[in-house]
């Protein structure tokens, strides 16, 4: 099989925040202590008055804080909790889609900026593989430390270059589906690129370059 549908997952897959999600749930768990969702929250109010790519720096900052010291069992009960809640948040027209393209034999491969661990948890509930952000870990505890990029951006790009070479799917045939401008450098890499919901500079891009909009009933 040379080709294969990429998905990034929110906005264009769920309609939810799936960091603040897993830091809400999180906390109501006993993972998060008051003093790291204090700080949680002034940098998502922060992210909220940056300009453009600094937004995302503001939420990551704030997920990796927050990861910083957690057990890997916790974590694994943390995705285990927060991953019928994002199932519940897909968006249909985009599901929809997802499960054309899985009836037709394309293979699934969800991208996104989130916690590697529940990206793959909920690839897999799908029935393909999920790519997020991974952390370094040392003694069974998570490290305020990247595994290498950041899943968004041209590290989403990055890693979904690596998936093609791994599986030997053929970018040019393949389909795949973002909403954001942070998405441009991973769209911009298939034949079938489509912008789903976008934000104004995809939309203006996606105008640019012919690309399919996809609006949803959210």
């Amino acid at each position: 099989m040379s080709a294969a549908a990429f998905f990034d997952v929110e906005g264009t897959l769920v309609d939810a925040n799936l960091p603040r999600m897993s830091l809400e749930l999180g906390s109501e768990m006993g993972y998060f202590s008051r003093w790291q969702m204090a700080q949680l929250g002034a940098l998502s109010a922060l992210g909220k008055v940056l300009p453009g790519n600094l937004k995302g720096w503001a939420r990551i900052t704030a997920v990796r804080r927050a990861m910083a010291g957690q057990r890997e069992q916790d974590v694994d009960k943390l995705v285990a909790a927060v991953l019928p809640r994002a199932m519940a948040r897909m968006k249909p027209e985009s599901l929809a889609r997802l499960k054309a393209h899985q009836s037709n034999g394309l293979p699934l491969v969800l991208l996104s900026g989130g916690l590697h661990e529940l990206i793959a948890r909920l690839g897999a509930e799908l029935g393909g593989r999920g790519e997020g952000t991974r952390y370094m870990k040392s003694g069974g505890r998570f490290l305020a430390k990247f595994d290498g990029p950041v899943c968004q951006g041209e590290g989403k790009a990055e890693r979904a270059r690596a998936v093609c070479a791994e599986m030997g799917y053929n970018p040019a045939e393949c389909y795949a589906y973002g909403d954001t401008g942070s998405d441009i450098p991973f769209l911009e890499l298939f034949g079938r690129p489509h912008a789903v919901d976008p934000d104004a500079k995809l939309a203006s891009e996606a105008k640019l370059r012919g690309w399919p909009v996809i609006v949803t009933s959210r």
